[in-house]
């Protein structure tokens, strides 16, 4: 396992807590390791140097349309080995 994406689009605190598992997963030889977060909660990996690319979405549909959203998760340009969603509920799923 080479690639990893991991999707945490819930609350800042639970981010936070997230560094833990990212640097677990970081200690395998040749991890890459993307994470797709929200305009919210991006900043707890915004300077996590061990994130290689972050992908940030707009969990609000009021604020945005979901064609924004389609057109970051295009830029993905990768393949995974394997995708994590570390969210406690199913929002994710509509992506």
């Amino acid at each position: 396992m080479n690639r990893v994406l991991l999707i945490r689009t819930d609350f800042l605190g639970d981010c936070i807590l997230s560094s833990v598992f990212i640097e677990m997963l970081s200690r395998q030889p040749s991890m890459q390791i993307d994470v797709i977060a929200t305009q919210y909660n991006h900043v707890a990996f915004q300077y996590n140097p061990r994130i290689n690319h972050l992908f940030v979405i707009d969990h609000n549909p009021s604020n945005k349309l979901y064609q924004d959203n389609y057109e970051v998760l295009s830029q993905i340009k990768f393949h995974y080995d394997i995708v994590i969603i570390l969210n406690r509920d199913l929002r994710n799923y509509r992506y």
